[in-house]
């Protein structure tokens, strides 16, 4: 498990999100970093086979007690005021990792 820590204030309850095949994974297309929910945060970054990558997302929001929807995630995210954990495979792409920590600082952002 790598952490890569930094701090920041979320919200008060589990918030999460999945980097699946969807539009939002775009390399050239811009977004405003100024909507942000904070400028700072905790990130600990969990990585896993990537036959694991749904199970470890699904076992994470039954031990954070969040609503979850993954069906075939690259990689998940879940967040509150203290803390940010992404889960990606040993192996993601840059995309995946850049969707996750994304939703570490704007929250529900699409």
């Amino acid at each position: 498990m790598k952490k890569i820590l930094l701090f920041f204030v979320l919200f008060g309850f589990i918030n999460y999100s999945v980097a699946g095949n969807d539009p939002y994974l775009s390399a050239t297309e811009t977004y405003d970093a100024t909507k942000k929910l904070t400028n700072t945060s905790k990130i600990t970054w969990i990585t896993v086979d990537e036959k694991d990558v749904l199970k470890t997302c699904r076992e994470k929001g039954v031990e954070l007690k969040s609503k979850t929807n993954f069906i075939d995630p690259r990689a998940c995210s879940f967040w509150t005021k203290d803390f940010c954990i992404v889960i990606t495979s040993k192996t993601p792409i840059l995309g995946s990792l850049e969707h996750e920590i994304r939703h570490c600082f704007q929250g529900h952002w699409h």
